[in-house]
């Protein structure tokens, strides 16, 4: 004997949808979804209004009106014995949940000290070892050699339902993910 058992997704057994919100420096954003099933219709609502399109597959990606939400960033710094001390208040628009950051510059350099653990990971580029859940606005302070220019490469992972952003789909269980990505360049 066989036996076949067959369950269409319902309200009661909702297929599974993971939405990824993707807000760059400068404010481009962009949804990333995917699905272990078809998508299927998908209506997504932002600035620029409503639109359901069906996806044929289990991954899509949707351009979105340029997001508002942004990472904002206070820097004061003070110079002495051809060493400036840099320190950087980060506020994020939600709770973060994960905080990546990488500094860089052109060429190698020493970083004296940071408020978080750092890795020297290649020629002119640190790691900053931030964690999880780090406190909003968070500090951060550096030490690095006068006569520079570096960049702060920030990715947050919030805590925190989509930006500015809907996403509805028929008897979908929607998880959803938001990023922002923010540059700062730190002239010493």
């Amino acid at each position: 004997a066989w036996a076949i058992l067959w369950s269409p997704f319902s309200p009661s057994s909702p297929r599974p949808i993971t939405v990824e919100q993707t807000i760059e420096s400068g404010g481009a954003s962009r949804l990333a979804l995917s699905s272990p099933v078809p998508l299927r219709a998908v209506t997504v609502t932002d600035r620029g209004g409503d639109r359901t399109t069906v996806f044929p597959g289990r991954e899509a990606s949707v351009e979105l009106a340029p997001s508002t939400a942004s990472v904002a960033v206070n820097t004061r710094s003070t110079a002495s014995l051809g060493r400036v001390n840099v320190t950087l208040a980060i506020a994020a628009p939600a709770p973060v949940r994960r905080l990546s950051a990488v500094l860089s510059s052109g060429s190698d350099f020493v970083l004296y000290d940071c408020t978080f653990p750092f890795v020297h990971e290649e020629e002119g580029r640190y790691r900053l070892l931030a964690g999880a859940f780090p406190p909003s606005p968070l500090s951060l302070g550096l030490t690095l050699p006068e006569g520079g220019s570096y960049r702060l490469e920030l990715e947050l992972e919030l805590d925190s339902p989509l930006l500015g952003t809907g996403v509805s789909a028929p008897s979908s269980r929607i998880e959803e993910r938001v990023r922002i990505r923010a540059l700062v360049d730190i002239p010493t």
